[in-house]
């Protein structure tokens, strides 16, 4: 409940899989920012480490495992684990953990965002009086890519895009 409560706080949903094959049934059914896994039994949590790896769906998940003193830290990375926390889990470490991750989990879903190719003729206005030839090299949800001096081009592509700065 600290994990659901913690995800929570900022504004990440929270679903509960207590069995292990019901999980990755899941997994393999849908994509999940982060996985976290409790090791309460370490061959159970090793299982599902494991079979991570093989989940497309799971490739670029945060994987998260709650352990005890004896869990072996080795066996955790090896297996893809971003963050091993310790239990007994306090509600501070918890907090200052995920944040960090919840970082982690945007910059990732920012880097998600198909990029499209493309050339167009562009001019940066910089200043009130200078203007630079460029071209737009590519564009997506997050932003766009420039090239100073447009240089030639195959075939016309229409107008000039013009972006003030």
């Amino acid at each position: 409940q600290l994990i659901s409560r913690g995800f929570k706080d900022f504004s990440v949903e929270v679903e509960s899989v207590s069995e292990p094959q019901a999980a990755l049934q899941r997994l393999k059914d849908q994509r999940f920012e982060a996985i976290v896994i409790d090791a309460q039994d370490r061959t159970e949590a090793l299982l599902v480490l494991d079979s991570l790896k093989t989940l497309p769906s799971c490739k670029n998940s945060l994987r998260i495992v709650l352990a005890d003193h004896e869990t072996a830290l080795a066996a955790a990375f090896s297996t893809g684990t971003h963050l091993v926390m310790y239990k007994p889990i306090s509600a501070d470490r918890l907090r200052n953990s995920l944040r960090g991750l919840c970082n982690l989990i945007g910059r990732r879903h920012q880097r998600e965002f198909g990029r499209i190719r493309v050339k167009i003729p562009a001019i940066l206005h910089i200043g009130e009086k200078n203007q630079v030839p460029a071209s737009i090299l590519s564009i997506s949800q997050g932003g766009s890519s420039f090239l100073k001096s447009a240089g030639d081009f195959d075939e016309d592509l229409g107008s000039p895009f013009c972006a003030s700065g």
